[in-house]
């Protein structure tokens, strides 16, 4: 997570905590396909697991990272911060109620399976 941070601090999208600290950072998923994918969680209070996988629940700023030759932090546009919010509801759908964070999704060995996803049992009590 150590090199996120750095890119993030060094572009000006991460605000340091009161502490002058970074935020807390929580890995929320993984994805691999052809790259891999990494959505971190970054001092957010309003998550809320039991409702994650509503759509439209969790509508998160998301900071987007690139890591190669050349590393780059921006800002997601709309399209990309709705895409990223709605395929994070989605991770908790399919991973049902007994999962949480972080999660990890594999296409690299064919489509990933779930045996329970949310919208086919109740939530537990």
């Amino acid at each position: 997570m150590l090199p996120v941070v750095k890119i993030l601090q060094d572009k000006n999208l991460l605000r340091p905590s009161v502490e002058n600290n970074p935020p807390e950072l929580r890995l929320l998923a993984k994805q691999r396909r052809l790259h891999v994918f990494f959505v971190f969680d970054i001092a957010n209070t309003a998550y809320d697991f039991a409702e994650a996988h509503l759509p439209k629940q969790n509508q998160l700023p998301v900071l987007i990272v690139r890591m190669s030759s050349k590393n780059h932090g921006y800002p997601a546009n709309p399209a990309q911060r709705n895409q990223i919010n709605d395929r994070i509801a989605e991770i908790h759908n399919h991973e049902g109620w007994n999962s949480f964070p972080p999660f990890a999704v594999d296409y690299t060995v064919g489509p990933p399976t779930y045996m329970s996803p949310r919208n086919l049992k109740t939530r537990p009590l």
